[in-house]
C-alpha cells in the first residue's frame, strides 16, 4: 500500500500493472496560484510496487487514451492526433484536415487500431467524423461523415464499429440511425433509421453474444406544451443485418410509477445471452432495490400493441362542460398475448381520463372501469379492446373563457417489462383537448 500525492487539479488512471501505474494527471507549478489557467496536462508513470514516479512529462492535449500501450492524445494548434510512448517520446502525429473546433471528441481502440470520433456544430447543424488511424504509423485507413446528427456514440463490438446518432428532422422531430461499421474499410454493413414522432435513440449496452447485442433506446415526447418524458426498453439487436427484436420495457417516467422498472443498471449479458439488471421497483412502500433477468435472444417474443384513434380524428378533443368522451382502440397485431397498463398523462393542467367502458375480444381481458388512470390490461394475440374513456378538466371556469390555451394530455399503452413489443413508437395517441362553455339554445 502506497500513497503519492502531488500539486495539482486532478489525476486519471490510464492503466495499472504490478510494474507501472500510468496517470494522466492536469499538475500545476510549484509556486503561485493553482486554476484552470495556470495548470499544464501531462502524464506520470509510478512503480507499481512502491508508487515511486518512474516518468513525469508535459504535454497540452485535450483528450487522452492508452491504446496499444501507447499514450495517444488530441492536441492543438494546429489540430492534431499524437502516440506517445510512456516516456513522452513522440511516436507519430497525424494532423486534422479541417480546422473548425469540435463541439466533442473521442479516442477509442478499433482493430489493433485507433479511432477518432469528432462532432461539430456549423450553420447547416450538426455533423459527425470518424477516423481510422493505423496505430503503428499514424497513417489514414479511412473517414467517414455523418450530417446532420447529434448525440452521437461510437461503440466497438466484437465484430466492428456500431455507431448511432439522433438526426433532427424539424423542430421537435426526431429520428434515430444506427449503422455497423466494418472496422477495416470503413464501409457500413448496415445503416437503419428508426424515424418516430418521439425522440429516439439507441446505444449497446455491453458486447453481446452469438451474433447480438443488447441495446437501449430511449424515447420522449418532444410536444413543445408538455414537460419531456422519457421511457427506456431494451432489445437483441441483429448486428449483422441490423434487425431488432421485441423491445423490453424496463423505466419510465411517465406519470406515476407502471409495473416496469422505475430504474435501472444494466450488467453485462452472461454467456448464455441472458440480460440481468439491478433495478429500482415502485410499489406502495416506495422505491425497493430488485434484479431483473430480462429474456435472452432465445426467449425473445412478444406482442405488437397501438393505440388507434377514432376514424378520421386530428389529435383534438372538443368538449361541451368539464367532461367529454372519446372512443379508443388497443389492438394487439402481434402473435402472443401481452400484458401491459393503459394509462393518460396530462403534464401541465392536470385534466384526468377515466375507463367507463370497454368491450373485450375473446381471450383479453379488460381494465378495471372506473378507476382512473394506469389501469392494467391483458390483449391475446391479434387481441382488441374497445375503451370508452372519459375525459375530465378540473379547471373548467378558466378554460371556457375566450382565449384560453388548450390542453395537452398523452394516452399510452405499455407493456410489462418482461413483455416484447414489437413497435413502441405508436403505444402512444397525443390529443389536444378543448372544454367550451354549456349552451343555453338561444345562441
Amino acid at each position: 500500500t502506497w500513497v503519492q500525492s502531488f500539486r495539482g487539479l486532478s489525476a486519471q488512471l490510464l492503466s495499472e500493472g504490478a510494474n507501472n501505474v500510468l496517470l494522466r494527471v492536469i499538475s500545476c507549478p510549484a509556486t503561485g496560484f493553482c486554476n484552470s489557467i495556470s495548470a499544464i496536462p501531462g502524464f506520470r508513470a509510478l512503480n507499481g510496487a512502491s508508487g515511486a514516479p518512474t516518468a513525469q512529462f508535459d504535454r497540452p492535449h485535450s483528450v487522452a487514451k492508452l491504446i496499444n500501450n501507447q499514450i495517444v492524445i488530441i492536441a492543438g494548434a494546429p489540430p492534431r492526433v499524437e502516440a506517445l510512448t510512456q516516456l513522452g517520446a513522440l511516436n507519430w502525429s497525424y494532423a486534422f484536415s479541417e480546422t473548425n473546433s469540435p463541439t466533442d471528441q473521442q479516442l477509442q481502440a478499433l482493430n489493433g487500431d485507433i479511432l477518432v470520433t469528432r462532432s461539430f456544430r456549423g450553420d447547416l447543424g450538426r455533423s459527425t467524423r470518424l477516423l481510422s488511424l493505423s496505430s503503428a504509423q499514424g497513417t489514414l485507413n479511412w473517414e467517414r461523415d455523418f450530417f446532420p446528427f447529434s448525440s452521437v456514440v461510437s461503440t466497438v463490438t466484437p465484430t466492428g464499429l456500431f455507431f448511432s446518432a439522433t438526426r433532427e428532422n424539424s423542430v421537435n422531430n426526431f429520428s434515430g440511425f444506427y449503422s455497423h461499421i466494418d472496422p477495416i474499410t470503413g464501409n457500413s454493413l448496415f445503416e437503419s433509421t428508426v424515424a418516430s414522432p418521439i425522440f429516439h435513440s439507441l446505444r449497446p449496452i455491453s458486447d453481446g453474444v452469438l451474433g447480438f447485442v443488447p441495446v437501449r433506446q430511449n424515447r420522449g415526447r418532444m410536444n413543445s406544451a408538455l414537460l419531456p418524458s422519457l421511457i427506456s426498453s431494451y432489445a437483441w439487436l441483429n448486428y449483422q443485418n441490423g434487425e431488432l427484436g421485441p423491445e423490453h420495457l424496463y423505466s419510465t417516467n411517465l406519470g406515476e410509477a407502471l409495473s416496469s422498472a422505475a430504474g435501472a443498471a444494466i450488467l453485462p449479458a452472461s454467456s448464455n445471452s441472458e440480460v440481468y439488471a439491478n433495478v429500482r421497483l415502485a410499489d406502495v412502500a416506495g422505491l425497493r432495490p430488485a434484479i431483473q433477468r430480462w429474456p435472452s435472444i432465445a426467449n425473445v417474443s412478444g406482442g405488437d400493441l397501438r393505440i388507434v384513434a377514432p376514424q378520421g380524428f386530428a389529435g383534438k378533443v372538443l368538449g361541451i362542460g368539464p367532461q367529454t368522451s372519446i372512443e379508443l382502440v388497443i389492438e394487439n397485431v402481434g402473435l402472443n398475448s401481452v400484458s401491459a397498463t393503459f394509462g393518460y398523462l396530462d403534464d401541465r393542467d392536470a385534466s384526468t381520463a377515466v375507463v367507463r367502458a370497454c368491450q373485450a375480444s375473446l381471450g383479453s381481458v379488460c381494465p378495471a372501469l372506473n378507476t382512473g388512470a394506469n389501469v392494467h390490461m391483458q390483449l391475446a394475440p391479434s387481441g382488441r379492446l374497445s375503451l370508452r374513456v372519459e375525459l375530465t378538466d378540473p379547471a373548467f371556469a378558466q378554460h371556457r373563457l375566450p382565449g384560453s390555451a388548450s390542453i395537452f394530455g398523452t394516452f399510452y399503452a405499455l407493456p410489462d417489462y418482461g413483455f416484447g413489443e414489437g413497435d413502441m413508437s405508436n403505444n402512444f395517441l397525443e390529443i389536444e383537448l378543448r372544454t367550451e362553455a354549456f349552451g343555453n339554445g338561444f345562441e
